[in-house]
């Protein structure tokens, strides 16, 4: 029986190529026993250095609350004292004066104050308004990560996706060179095209340590801003649905949720409450005081001396040189620049969603387009396969069409993981994607 080279290398190809299928396989879904992306994003809120900052002067922010209550509450307050007093003196009449005494007091003052213009008031509004400012620069923070995360994390996907393209691709090829040396083997075969596999074989291996190289560097990233080793990623579900919403609805849904709009408008309210409380300080401020005081050896003719005393006291700003009006102006501008900073949050935040949704349905068109492309690679080095088979096509033929499929395959690998960013993205500014649990 005679051997029959050509249909060797027919059949090394064909089954390299049908092993490898259309790239659209090539998924998350090829990976099990992973962490979630959602417990990992959760978990960095507790290891994330930026966060533990920020949740600590959080804290210090809740104690301005206490510090403004307190101001509104009777002030009381316990003074005393003791020492020791030697007096030498002389009189008019030129008799000598001599007294040793150990003077004692002992005061205790309490005052409250009972109108301030609705200064204290004012103070704690203040105060309540900086805690939710406070809440909503952490949040802020939170979702900036969870979106570096989301990018880490789908590029770790898509790295990963990348090796394995790859690793298939040297497989094909070192099929591929068995065939060339087993067809020259037998003359069928010159040293010109076994010279030209090994050489593309080569190539190919190159590409592979590369994408193993930033395979590693993607997974170090990702520990060290999450404290996870990411080993076999899986995809969540949110990627693979699409988004359904008119963008008129995403962008007001992302005005909503977004934490620098509230910080801005947050800041906005303090600054309009810091107006209202400097016009205010012209007004009196009247307080209801009362002390009780007891002396002890204080004068050479008085041995105890008691006292209470209970009044009502009042201050009134009448003139400061104009720095009263000036700092009111002062916080007029300070409110207007707060407006302004409002309206251009929001208007980055519409971009944001603008940008991601351009990138949603340039990504989806082009996945489509890479889609067919890798079709076509397929049935392509099906047909060269058969021609080379028969004589009509070269060894050299076969290697550009394999190079030709691998290079649509990645191109379609990656074009499917950022459709799946995007879109994960975009589900995380809009309240879709489910790791808004601050802690």
């Amino acid at each position: 029986m005679t051997l029959k080279p050509y249909k060797i290398f027919r059949d090394v190809i064909l089954g390299a190529v049908f092993s490898t299928s259309m790239v659209s396989t090539v998924t998350a879904q090829t990976y099990h026993n992973s962490s979630k992306l959602p417990d990992i994003i959760l978990n960095a809120y507790s290891h994330h250095p930026q966060l533990k900052s920020l949740k600590a002067g959080h804290a210090g922010v809740r104690e301005s609350i206490v510090q403004a209550r307190a101001a509104s509450r009777p002030q009381v307050t316990l003074n005393g004292g003791i020492a020791i007093a030697d007096r030498d003196a002389v009189l008019r009449t030129g008799a000598p004066f001599n007294q040793n005494s150990e003077p004692r007091d002992l005061a205790l003052r309490v005052e409250q104050t009972i109108f301030d213009g609705g200064r204290n008031k004012l103070l704690e509004e203040t105060a309540a308004i900086d805690l939710r400012l406070s809440q909503a620069r952490y949040d802020e923070a939170a979702i900036g990560i969870a979106a570096e995360i989301i990018e880490d994390y789908l590029q770790l996907m898509s790295v990963m996706a990348d090796a394995d393209i790859l690793e298939k691709s040297v497989t094909t090829l070192e099929s591929l060179e068995k065939s060339v040396l087993a067809r020259r083997g037998v003359g069928d075969s010159t040293k010109t095209e076994l010279a030209q596999t090994v050489s593309r074989l080569a190539s190919a291996r190159a590409q592979r340590a590369t994408a193993i190289a930033e395979l590693n560097l993607a997974r170090d990233q990702l520990l060290s801003k999450t404290g996870y080793l990411v080993q076999t990623p899986e995809l969540p579900l949110a990627a693979t649905v699409k988004i359904s919403l008119p963008k008129d609805t995403l962008i007001e849904r992302a005005r909503t949720l977004n934490p620098s709009i509230q910080a801005t408008r947050l800041t906005e309210q303090s600054a309009l409450i810091k107006v209202h409380n400097e016009k205010r300080k012209y007004l009196p401020t009247v307080s209801l005081s009362a002390q009780a005081q007891t002396l002890q050896d204080s004068s050479p003719t008085i041995d105890t001396d008691d006292s209470l005393r209970i009044g009502v006291n009042f201050t009134a700003p009448l003139y400061s040189g104009g720095a009263g009006r000036s700092r009111t102006r002062q916080a007029l501008a300070e409110r207007n620049a707060a407006k302004f900073n409002t309206l251009n949050v929001i208007r980055q935040n519409d971009l944001i969603i603008h940008q991601l949704w351009s990138r949603l349905k340039s990504g989806e068109i082009v996945l489509a387009a890479q889609e067919a492309n890798v079709a076509a690679n397929i049935e392509a080095l099906e047909g060269i396969t058969r021609s080379e088979a028969v004589g009509l096509a070269s060894t050299q033929d076969v290697l550009e069409t394999i190079q030709n499929k691998l290079a649509a395959e990645l191109t379609y690998s990656r074009a499917q993981y950022d459709l799946y960013t995007t879109r994960l993205l975009m589900k995380l500014y809009i309240g879709q994607f489910d790791v808004h649990r601050f802690d």
